[in-house]
């Protein structure tokens, strides 16, 4: 939950959530997302409430390992893309950690297709639940854009 806090606050910073300017505040004292705060606990009691914790922990790690496989590829995708493009940050043993990071990610992910079917499709489908709202965003930043040019 400590980190997942800051995934709404990010996206309220780029203008991606309905109300970003009010999820995209944090406290002037701790620095802490304070809607992001409410935000994920709030998902979290729901989950814990209509299951068990092993529902919660099992959905989340197929949907975390899922994107987290996804950006070892990006990593690989675009450093043969543009290799020219400054990076602040550069990967140590480079391909090699990117490798190990996506066969290990599709091991755990085939896997809990396997094991848990029913819940990764309930994680892809939740997570697809917020694909219109980032659809929407995106197209809304971009008419807001072309108006202030």
């Amino acid at each position: 939950m400590l980190t997942g806090m800051r995934t709404p606050y990010i996206l309220a910073q780029d203008n991606l959530l309905p109300y970003s300017n009010k999820i995209g505040k944090t406290n002037i004292h701790t620095g802490v997302p304070i809607i992001g705060a409410v935000i994920v606990n709030l998902i979290a009691i729901i989950m814990i409430l209509l299951g068990n914790f092993n529902v919660l922990t099992d959905m989340l790690v197929f949907v975390m390992w899922t994107f987290n496989t996804m950006l070892s590829i990006a990593v690989l995708v675009l450093r043969k893309r543009e290799p020219e493009l400054k990076r602040p940050f550069s990967v140590p043993w480079y391909p090699l950690i990117p490798l190990i990071s996506i066969i290990g990610g599709v091991f755990i992910v085939v896997s809990t297709i396997i094991n848990q079917f029913i819940l990764s499709m309930i994680g892809i489908g939740l997570t697809l639940l917020g694909m219109p709202i980032y659809y929407y965003k995106q197209k809304q930043n971009k008419a807001n854009n072309n108006l202030k040019n």
